[in-house]
């Protein structure tokens, strides 16, 4: 990985042939331009999980239209991550019998496994 400066806060990672581009708020002394580094791991969570219960409803053949998921974040009072809340909007017609098991294979991403195991996680079904 290489990691270049850009403009006023900028930091750019080339890594295995994909750019990313961090940045800072303007009230931090950035541009604004891209999400922080911090941001970035937030979203890395939820792409990850994302990734293991697309594969796992193609897997299993479930149509993935009216499929998503939502992610929330609590922290603590020195604004550390505490709890990430994961809730997977599976529609009506979702085998309930599948859900647990779509919960287990969220729960093995592999950001997740790299994470504080003090940063409680949470996962619900939701049907609509």
């Amino acid at each position: 990985m290489n990691i270049t400066f850009e403009g006023k806060a900028k930091v750019i990672a080339d890594f295995e042939g994909y750019q990313t581009i961090t940045d800072l708020i303007t009230s931090m002394g950035g541009d604004g331009d891209a999400l922080n580094p911090f941001q970035l791991f937030l979203v890395s969570i939820g792409c990850c999980t994302g990734l293991f219960a697309r594969q796992y409803m193609e897997k299993h053949q479930i149509d993935l239209s009216d499929k998503k998921i939502e992610i929330s974040f609590d922290f603590n009072e020195t604004h550390d991550l505490a709890k990430v809340h994961v809730v997977l909007f599976v529609g009506q017609n979702f085998p309930a019998a599948l859900e647990n098991p779509l919960i287990n294979v969220c729960k093995s991403c592999k950001v997740k496994k790299q994470i504080n195991p003090d940063i409680e996680f949470s996962y619900t079904i939701d049907r609509h």
